[in-house]
């Protein structure tokens, strides 16, 4: 699942990619070879733009030694994850390819509530995220949104005796309440 946020919010719905699988040698290895465009223009990013990754795996039923195949699958826990700024502190976006460790979630750990089929992951264990970002020959920076003109002050008015009575009036009463 990726999104990108601003201020803690998503800036739309975010994504979730298509569902992978998984394979080991030395490690377990995931292909995730997935191009996902986000539905926003760069041009429109805040400068304070995140993207936040989170990656969710399910057990594999056969790799639990379970003969009965009906049995009903677990809902996908929340393995890590991860965010990052788009725009550098130079204010240039992020390109080429880059590792992303993942936070171990706890969050996944403390729904099972202790159960034994829930597997703790070792502090060694972790899991890295390689994200290929488009590469342009050149540095795309952030520019901000124009400052919009002032308005030319304007001259103070008095206040006619009438309405200078009023105010003090309203005035006196908001003292009385203590502010």
């Amino acid at each position: 699942m990726c999104s990108l946020t601003h201020n803690g919010k998503n800036l739309f719905k975010p994504v979730q990619s298509k569902k992978v699988g998984t394979y080991k040698s030395f490690f377990y290895h995931i292909k995730w070879d997935e191009l996902i465009n986000f539905p926003i223009a760069v041009a429109v990013l805040p400068l304070e733009s995140i993207l936040a990754l989170t990656l969710y795996g399910v057990q594999n039923q056969s790799a639990s030694g379970s003969p009965d195949s009906n049995k009903q699958r677990k809902a996908p826990e929340s393995l890590g994850r991860v965010s990052m700024p788009l725009f550098d502190f130079r204010r240039v976006l992020a390109r080429g390819s880059r590792l992303l460790c993942l936070w171990a979630s706890t969050h996944g750990a403390a729904t099972a509530g202790g159960s034994t089929g829930s597997r703790k992951r070792l502090p060694t264990e972790r899991i890295v995220l390689q994200v290929d970002f488009p590469n342009s020959p050149v540095d795309v920076l952030y520019v901000g949104p124009k400052e919009a003109p002032s308005p030319e002050p304007q001259a103070l008015e008095e206040l006619g005796l009438d309405l200078q009575r009023k105010l003090e009036k309203i005035c006196s009463r908001a003292s009385n309440f203590g502010y």
